[in-house]
């Protein structure tokens, strides 16, 4: 065999190995005092995370199911350092990494996300489809920087790489059950069946039940509860011939009394240069409306409108690999689709204001990737050529009750000026994709590497919008003489009409990496990087006003990083580290103008994000071990001198923000996390575990608004267990029992928090109370 095959042939037995042990990790014991191996696919390729000069945090689904009550992203971004997600609907969610990716807080069909989520390397376009349920993971790898070259656009700040648990050999199976507080009931399972010697199929889900934290006390309702079922079906094909298939279907379902905020702070009525306005009790005693006590964390809301919301996601992914002489060649197509069906108080109170604010999304996206990996010589490398398709269409509708007139108006208009009252829209957004890439990475010697990536990618992005009036409103001439004149101004500016347009916009843009490796010993990487990143331009599918413009220009990313990783004391050790300086131009973000009633993307301009970072475990005696990792941002406007003015500047018509801190960036966040084990017989080992994690504080606004501030907080889990093997009907297998508690002080903390001038409120969604249950798991 020549000395390029061979090559090859170790490579592609590394690839099987680290697929099978994903596949089947093995269960760590506490007789074992050497440190887990962890692997990582950031190249495309699956190497270990110590030899990988990027700058990754990974987490296992087994270090997952022993936290005990973590189940999506949202739950475990306080794990990963660096990762921040705010909102509080399926739509508004909002993901960052060192401080950039989507600067807003409220959502926008035209905006693309800046981190790129992918799930069994499939791309999901919208971020809402992925963070609902975290089903059958085998481990999460969060990419931190742009990771342009290799997952594509939109991936300025980084990427969330996860992986789920796919079809092994041989028959298994497994579930486990939780009871909780707040009446929790979980059960997940999965089957594993090896129909012959060629294929294997794996069927998983989840069923999960909870009741809402929060009461609503007009409704007498528990309202953000969890109501899901989720299964997901792998196939796995698998000839002896150099080649293997894997299908995957998988589709979720979720309702619930969720998507809402509560009343958190009444804000004041006389602005920064003394001018008064009309504050919430004002509103509220016009409209006859008594509110309840404004107490955030008392956790009651008296909203009066409904807040059922119904969330479809699923899809189909088919990924094809052929062993050739010239590397591996890898296939993946897939099919997502997801639909989001709610119902939302415009106005967040136990008044008859706005009764309906609705956006309800339909997405669809078709993605192909053709990719060939491997190594020749000095030489490793990766190429390929992907495609993707997006469709969005999202009709909106906002509706006016018989309060809207006295609220907005004062308590002498009549109610027939606004009740009723329906400002409609519709709207679609397209994305052709197309892109091109190519990395390689050259072994220069047996300590140094160059590495050297670039991608060209040309897009076509499309949308149509169109907006009118409607509704079953009091004609003109019903109305009282005195108010018939103004009427049609106050309904046309409340549910204005429009012109119908269509916009579409062509783009190419070239992304690349180039990194130096230098292993100063078998122990320590030292690198140093330089990544140039892109995300696409946006598209303004709003209704047109003054100063709107429908083309959005696209983010352009700089970033540099120099990072050490390290192992010592027998590989017992690990300290990984890095220094990041990051320049986004032209950061895209949301803007609302109060004047004319229109929420729009726009260039802030100059973003600056930089910091160190910190990943650290030791495992210092058998059966325990430690980690802790950290971060420092220092994330700024570094230029963007026409804002959106916070409230008590509301009266200036922009405000410069250059110098102030990005929303959404605790300059500190960091995570502590250990476990100790120990062997009460040979068939029986006990452990106890806990988490801290914590944030410093931040502005939740995109301008800062001081009443957006989110306090700092820390919050602790803890969980204690048993597993015992066991030997049932011929089969060896393996049962664990834990109790586990998360928010053990019951800490009061924010998700983020909302300004809203026409009501005279911020608004806020919680973090989740203390919850506290058991597991019961079992796998043969």
């Amino acid at each position: 065999m020549s000395k390029g095959k061979s090559q090859h042939a170790a490579v592609a037995g590394n690839i099987k190995e680290a697929y099978r042990q994903r596949q089947h990790p093995n269960i760590s014991s506490v007789k074992s005092n050497e440190p887990e191996q962890v692997t990582v696919s950031a190249r495309y390729k699956n190497e270990k995370l110590q030899r990988v000069p990027i700058a990754i945090s990974t987490i296992s689904g087994s270090e997952i199911q022993k936290m005990g009550g973590v189940h999506d992203l949202r739950q475990l971004q306080y794990n990963l350092p660096g990762l921040q997600i705010s909102g509080f609907s399926p739509r508004n969610q909002f993901v960052t990494i060192r401080g950039l990716g989507t600067n807003a807080n409220s959502a926008n069909e035209g905006l693309d996300q800046g981190v790129g989520i992918y799930i069994d390397g499939v791309y999901y376009a919208r971020t809402g489809t992925a963070l609902s349920e975290m089903l059958d993971v085998s481990d999460v790898q969060l990419l931190k920087g742009p990771q342009g070259t290799l997952f594509g656009k939109n991936t300025v700040a980084g990427a969330i790489d996860i992986h789920t648990k796919g079809a092994g050999r041989k028959f298994s199976y497994g579930g486990s059950f939780s009871y909780g507080n707040y009446a929790a009931v979980r059960s997940d399972y999965y089957v594993n069946v090896p129909i012959n010697k060629v294929v294997s199929a794996r069927l998983s889900g989840v069923f999960d039940r909870r009741d809402g934290f929060i009461r609503n006390v007009r409704r007498n309702e528990r309202w953000d509860n969890v109501d899901t079922d989720a299964t997901k079906l792998d196939i796995d094909i698998h000839p002896d011939n150099g080649w293997h298939a894997r299908l995957i279907a998988d589709y979720s379902h979720q309702v619930g009394y969720m998507g809402f905020t509560v009343a958190n702070e009444i804000l004041p009525t006389v602005l920064a240069n003394g001018s008064s306005v009309r504050g919430f009790y004002t509103r509220a005693a016009a409209a006859g409306y008594s509110p309840i006590a404004i107490r955030p964390f008392d956790r009651r809301t008296d909203i009066d409108a409904s807040h059922h919301q119904q969330l479809d996601t699923g899809g189909i992914s088919l990924h094809l690999e052929r062993e050739m002489s010239v590397g591996t060649l890898s296939s993946i197509s897939a099919y997502r689709e997801w639909s989001y069906q709610p119902n939302y108080d415009g106005d967040q109170t136990g008044a008859d204001v706005m009764p309906e604010s609705i956006v309800a999304p339909h997405q669809r996206q078709v993605s192909q990737e053709l990719r060939l990996t491997g190594r020749r010589g000095p030489f490793d490398y990766t190429g390929g050529l992907y495609f993707f398709w997006q469709n969005d269409h999202f009709p909106s509708e906002q509706s006016y009750g018989h309060q809207a007139s006295q609220w907005y108006l004062g308590p002498s208009a009549p109610s027939a000026i606004l009740n009723g009252l329906r400002s409609l829209s519709d709207a679609d957004a397209r994305t052709y994709s197309y892109a091109a890439y190519g990395q390689t990475t050259w072994h220069a010697t047996n300590r140094l590497t160059v590495t050297a990536g670039l991608r060209y990618t040309l897009e076509t992005k499309s949308g149509n919008y169109s907006q009118w009036q409607g509704g079953d409103v009091t004609p003109i001439a019903e109305l009282p003489s005195e108010w018939q004149s103004t009427a049609v101004t106050y309904r046309n500016s409340y549910a204005p009409g429009g012109r119908a347009y269509h916009v579409s916009t062509t783009r190419g843009n070239l992304s690349g990496i180039f990194t130096l490796g230098y292993q100063i010993s078998d122990a320590i990487l030292a690198y140093g990087t330089y990544s140039r990143g892109y995300k696409s331009a946006g598209l303004n599918l709003v209704r047109e006003a003054p100063g709107v413009n429908v083309m959005v220009a696209p983010e352009e990313v700089d970033a540099f990083e120099v990072g050490v990783k390290s192992q010592f004391w027998h590989h017992r050790a690990t300290i990984n580290a890095d220094i990041f300086w990051t320049n986004d131009h032209n950061l895209q973000t949301n803007v609302y103008d109060p004047a004319n009633r229109v929420s729009y993307i726009a260039n802030a301009g100059t973003v600056q994000s930089r910091g160190v970072e910190v990943d650290a475990s030791v495992k210092p005696i058998r059966g325990l071990t430690l980690s802790a990792s950290a971060s420092y941002t220092d994330a700024r406007y570094a230029s963007y001198s026409h804002a959106m003015c916070s409230y008590l500047y509301s009266y200036q018509a922009s405000c410069n923000l250059s110098g102030r801190p990005l929303p959404g960036v605790p300059t500190w966040a960091g995570a502590l996390r250990g476990e100790y084990a120990w062997s009460l017989t040979d068939r029986f080992d006990a452990y106890f575990g806990s988490d801290f994690t914590f944030r410093s504080s931040y502005f939740s606004a995109v301008n800062d608004d001081a009443f957006s501030r989110i306090p700092g907080f820390g919050v602790v889990g803890v969980h204690l267990g048993a597993r015992r093997s066991l030997h049932l009907a011929g089969r060896e297998g393996i049962l664990d029992v834990s109790l586990w508690v998360r928010n053990l002080a019951n800490k009061n903390y924010y998700n983020a928090i909302s300004i809203n001038s026409t009501t005279g409120l911020s608004n806020a969604a919680l973090g989740d109370p203390r919850t506290y249950g058991f597991t019961a798991r079992a796998s043969f």
